[in-house]
């Protein structure tokens, strides 16, 4: 059901679109985020605000490692679209906040710092199984 006929209004959906652009409202692709737990978005921005006065020098000495799973035919090909203001773009109501998928596939961890990268680890992913080392590659 279309919010004309929920809201059992008069009109077509051209004079809709017209009359939400005139009150300031525009057709986006709302932007995709991570799903976070509040309490994620709490430690992150905690994190962020102790080490707010670090210069790069200070962050030279810090190893990061993050990972990224890639699942074959699971990906969604549509985008949520969403009618919001210009400065809404990052409000919580207009971001698609994807989960990550299930299933079979396969996943990328490593680390890096100032100037350096690795190590790398490709792992193949199974529903119900353990993780199967397949690739791993140390570059100093």
């Amino acid at each position: 059901m279309s919010i004309i006929q929920q809201l059992q209004l008069d009109i077509g959906i051209t004079q809709l679109k017209l009359t939400l652009q005139d009150l300031g409202y525009h057709h986006r692709i709302a932007r995709c985020q991570p799903f976070l737990k509040k309490l994620d978005r709490k430690r992150r921005l905690q994190f962020a605000k102790r080490h707010a006065h670090f210069t790069v020098e200070d962050w030279k000495a810090f190893i990061w490692t993050d990972e990224m799973s890639v699942k074959v035919g699971m990906q969604r090909s549509t985008r949520d679209w969403v009618w919001r203001k210009n400065d809404e773009e990052l409000h919580p109501d207009y971001i698609d906040y994807r989960k990550r998928a299930t299933g079979t596939g396969m996943m990328f961890w490593g680390a890096f710092r100032w100037g350096r990268i690795g190590p790398g680890v490709f792992f193949k992913l199974e529903k119900g199984r353990r993780l199967t080392l397949l690739f791993i590659e140390i570059t100093s």
